[in-house]
């Protein structure tokens, strides 16, 4: 298990060797677009509660529009 804040997360998905990696999405024009994430806004929800579960939300770039990416924690004892 690793633990990051937002900076700490921002600053790992913007590494050149994670921006190596990135998606590219097709747009309708038939034009390719790599998908850029943002260091900024990152929003960490890490300890989840009854009402509300751990989750990272991310921004990004592809196409000239804005995406909001989610990242959600498993459920307990899968694999």
């Amino acid at each position: 298990m690793i633990a990051l804040d937002t900076v700490d997360f921002g600053n790992f998905i913007t590494h050149p060797l994670f921006k190596a990696q990135a998606p590219s999405l097709s747009g309708i024009t038939g034009k390719h677009g790599l998908f850029d994430f943002v260091k900024e806004g990152v929003d960490i929800t890490s300890k989840p509660t009854e009402d509300a579960e751990g989750i990272i939300k991310f921004y990004g770039y592809c196409l000239g529009k804005r995406w909001r990416c989610e990242l959600r924690g498993g459920l307990t004892h899968s694999v």
